[in-house]
């Protein structure tokens, strides 16, 4: 009864052996670069006329999750960082002081004097308004889709795969400063310019429950030799690709005659007394 006890023992092990792979000793997580940049080739004429920029107004920046499998019915693992806003809202600080360069040098393209940013509109002094010709205060939303392709697990690791897209959309409110009138007002709406990145995103899977519900269903991931992350890298890529795209719209939308044209009723506001 011995022999026949080991015996039955060795076999077990060596099945369990043979049926589990080898997991990868680490997720390899590659982080990405911001690299915010656009600069408007044309020079316009210079004229004397001052416009003063806003610090941007960000809405708070969503996350959207668009899944082709329903996958609710399973104890899938919590991917950290991949729901949450915070994989965008990190950058946000570099976000705003890339578009506060970049509206200046538009806006010096076109012709303008320039000062700013100002971090509210508050922070303009009274004498500064009066030979401020034009104020624009920014407001931007901005919109991850995430769009979940795959989520699997094995006995070692779960993974989700899909695509980012980035959209959303500039408000630019025009005003003389003086007497805070609005002068113009634009949205622009960034949504159609259809920046997608891929993204893989790997994390140990400690959960064997995890593992029975999924392979149930038919979805068994193979244990890749690598395992990563690259969603920073594809929400930076996809930063990137947005901005330059965003700013190539945003630059047309902003016209040297439209602003000049308002000359005439800016002199009139300025001419109203105030106290």
């Amino acid at each position: 009864m011995k022999y026949i006890l080991s015996t039955v023992i060795t076999i077990s092990v060596l099945l369990l052996t043979a049926g589990c792979s080898t997991a990868p000793k680490t997720i390899l997580k590659e982080h990405g670069t911001l690299d915010l940049q656009y600069s408007p080739q044309q020079q316009n004429t210079r004229v004397n006329k001052t416009i003063s920029i806003v610090s941007p107004f960000f809405l708070d920046i969503g996350v959207v999750k668009k899944n082709k499998k329903t996958l609710s019915e399973y104890e899938l693992p919590t991917f950290p960082g991949v729901d949450t806003r915070d994989s965008v809202n990190q950058y946000k600080k570099q976000l705003v002081n890339a578009f506060n360069i970049t509206m200046f040098e538009i806006l010096s393209k076109k012709g303008f004097l320039t000062k700013g940013p100002f971090d509210t509109f508050d922070d303009i002094t009274y004498s500064e308004k009066k030979q401020i010709y034009l104020t624009i205060i920014p407001k931007f939303e901005l919109i991850l889709n995430k769009r979940v392709e795959q989520s699997q697990c094995n006995t070692e690791i779960c993974r989700e795969s899909g695509i980012l897209q980035l959209g959303g959309s500039l408000q630019l409110k025009v005003i003389e400063p003086l007497t805070q009138q609005a002068i113009l007002n634009k949205r622009i709406n960034l949504s159609d310019l259809q920046i997608e990145e891929k993204y893989i995103y790997d994390i140990v899977n400690f959960n064997s429950k995890t593992y029975t519900s999924i392979y149930k269903a038919g979805w068994e991931l193979q244990t890749p030799d690598v395992a990563k992350n690259n969603y920073d890298v594809a929400v930076t890529n996809v930063m990137n690709k947005f901005y330059k795209q965003a700013f190539e719209k945003i630059q047309r939308y902003i016209s040297r005659e439209e602003l000049l044209d308002q000359e005439s009723d800016v002199k009139k506001l300025k001419e109203i007394k105030r106290y």
